[in-house]
């Protein structure tokens, strides 16, 4: 979504992962901390600068510091469907030459660690997609008004409307055209989510992606028929 967004005459974000609200060494007891490396990052004249940095939104101490630094910042969360998100990340895992053991056997072992309260940087395959655990955390701390939600498959269908949602909860005007392209970050992996796999996956997510239903007042429909998808897939 960065090179999306520095599309927009109005916006700025900084072309990497900041990674500096979860870098723990960088803040004392108190999450003070010398903020002026974090604000050369924005060396932009835009109205609107911003960076994306996905960890910030699954460590708790990580937003506790953008709580004290920045208390009216405006937060954009981007939803991608959890069972595929964890499978991706699994995969991207293995490519880097981080992990060699199979998918499911690294999903039962963090199944098997109590992991509510995470504060340092790791895989957490399944946990980052606990979404409506993590909503619930940020709107603990921050107004509702403050946060966007989005989901990442709605953004690739119709990513014009998407993208001008944000750009009006931003304060930036809409646009009439985007330059979208969809396969920025797109990768394609040598192995496909097994049934089986995917079915331990789905239990896992189930009941948290319900409450995340309800929160958002609406299912996701894309999800859904990817469930149902292989469900049905794995009964034939």
């Amino acid at each position: 979504m960065i090179h999306h967004f520095n599309l927009h005459e109005e916006i700025f974000m900084a072309r990497n992962e900041a990674h500096f609200f979860d870098d723990n060494k960088a803040f004392d007891r108190e999450n003070n901390c010398n903020l002026a490396p974090y604000r050369n990052l924005f060396f932009s004249k835009k109205k609107i600068r911003g960076e994306k940095t996905p960890a910030y939104v699954y460590l708790r101490n990580a937003m506790d510091r953008i709580h004290k630094h920045y208390p009216n910042i405006k937060l954009i969360l981007v939803l991608r469907e959890p069972v595929q998100r964890a499978y991706s990340q699994y995969n991207m895992n293995v490519e880097n030459k981080n992990t060699r053991e199979p998918f499911l056997d690294l999903i039962k072992q963090e199944q098997s660690i109590q992991l509510k309260d995470i504060t340092q940087r790791s895989f957490h395959m399944t946990q980052r997609g606990f979404y409506v655990d993590q909503i619930e955390y940020i709107l603990s701390k921050f107004p509702r008004e403050n946060l966007h939600i989005c989901i990442a498959e709605e953004v690739l269908q119709n990513p014009l409307e998407e993208y001008n949602k944000i750009f009006t909860f931003l304060g930036a005007r809409p646009l009439t055209k985007l330059d979208f392209n969809p396969n920025i970050h797109k990768r394609e992996y040598k192995t496909s989510l097994s049934p089986n796999d995917f079915k331990y996956l789905y239990d896992i997510y189930k009941p948290y992606n319900e409450r995340l239903y309800t929160l958002l007042g609406r299912v996701v429909p894309s999800w859904e028929a990817y469930y149902t998808h292989k469900i049905t897939l794995s009964a034939s």
